[in-house]
């Protein structure tokens, strides 16, 4: 259940009164008029003090079950803040809306260019669950669900690289289906909002471009603008990741990676002597769990490459060779398909003339790839391959 600090309660009348911006004289003359919860109708009061924002709260025997239960200053004041944002802009906003159907109450619900808008600002840590259930149950009434996160959890490494938690990777969203993916955090303190965009996540670590300005800098359109991280940040940051792959055995010891190792030994190969088509970033590929340097190279030396030239193989064929890998689908998002990643994959090996697509899921290897033979020659395979890359992006 979620955890709020009521802001909004309701007279006799059924008129509604937010208690945002009260002086202490305006307090003391609503505290002689009587209040009941939206949700429960049950009666309510008033609590206010030096170190209390104003809010409404349910007496001790209540069973409202979205009775308060101390959502904490933060909270209070990041919701209050984004309502007022949105009002100046003239924008539909409720705040502590309650969704009959759906029996939810978003931190505000508002309405723009005609589509609803569940905004939910998420200090606290909750069950993955709890996002899922809340996500689907706005998808489900037609309100597009748009979390952000508290600034607490913003670990920043630069303005290029950030280090998420799995609690803070659900939160990865794509706000509509042309729209980068990007994580929102707010800081009500501070009152900036920053956008971490395009994340590319190695383990713990995330690559992307971090963004803030004031709230009052922004608009709400804005939050929907692309901020595409320049390919040759992304390529030089990634060429960095190369080389530790290249000495897998000695900086990656988990068990994962130990499996890997030995599933490559038998093979007859090693991280450092892999082809540097193997290990590609991908603008989705946080929604596989398993490393990407696992399942790519899976794909490829299962499927790919024991092939001659010309010969054909299909999209089935490739996710039955990842049946084992594990995704991660973000919670908070509507507009993400868990298997994105991989025709992202299949996509980039096509600009590098690995393999052509003659249909929808059908698929001809065209070349065969260089094994390096040194871990000299791999680095420079591997800068190649990203310069390539680059060179691609630019003409397109």
């Amino acid at each position: 259940m979620k955890v709020f600090t009521m802001l909004k309660a309701l007279r006799k009348s059924g008129t509604p009164v937010i208690l945002l911006n009260k002086t202490k004289t305006e307090l003391k003359e609503l505290r002689k008029d009587t209040f009941y919860c939206p949700h429960c109708k049950e009666q309510v009061f008033i609590r206010a003090g030096d170190k209390v924002s104003p809010h409404y709260a349910h007496f001790q025997k209540s069973q409202c079950s979205f009775k308060n239960k101390g959502e904490g200053e933060y909270h209070t004041k990041g919701k209050i803040a984004l309502y007022q944002w949105l009002i100046s802009q003239d924008i539909e906003v409720e705040m502590e809306y309650y969704l009959p159907k759906i029996h939810q109450r978003p931190d505000l619900l508002a309405k723009w260019k005609n589509r609803y808008f569940a905004i939910e600002f998420q200090c606290a840590v909750i069950p993955p669950q709890i996002i899922r259930e809340r996500s689907m149950g706005y998808v489900n009434a037609g309100i597009i669900p748009l979390w952000i996160l508290g600034e607490n959890h913003l670990k920043k490494r630069g303005i290029h690289q950030i280090k998420t938690t799995h609690f803070e990777a659900l939160f990865i969203q794509k706000l509509t289906p042309a729209l980068e993916p990007k994580i929102l955090f707010y800081n009500p303190i501070t009152n900036l909002l920053s956008s971490f965009s395009n994340p590319y996540s190695i383990k713990s670590r995330v690559y992307g471009l971090l963004q803030s300005s004031l709230l009052k800098d922004l608009t709400f359109e804005q939050i929907f603008s692309d901020s595409k991280v320049l390919d040759h940040q992304l390529y030089e940051y990634w060429l960095k990741e190369k080389r530790i792959f290249r000495n897998l055995r000695a900086q990656y010891p988990s068990s994962k990676d130990q499996s890997f190792i030995l599933w490559l030994y038998k093979r007859g190969l090693h991280p450092q002597y892999l082809p540097a088509e193997i290990h590609l970033p991908l603008p989705h590929h946080f929604l596989i769990e398993t490393p990407t340097y696992i399942w790519q190279s899976k794909v490829f030396l299962e499927i790919i490459n024991p092939l001659s030239n010309g010969k054909t193989f299909t999209y089935n064929q490739v996710k039955q060779s990842l049946h084992s890998i594990q995704k991660r689908k973000p919670l908070a998002s509507i507009f993400l398909e868990e298997d994105v990643p991989i025709r992202e994959y299949l996509g980039v090996l096509e600009k590098l003339n690995v393999i052509s697509q003659i249909k929808r899921n059908t698929y001809r290897k065209k070349r065969d790839v260089v094994f390096p033979e040194t871990i000299e020659k791999a680095i420079n395979a591997d800068q190649n391959v990203l310069d390539k890359l680059i060179k691609l992006e630019k003409n397109t």
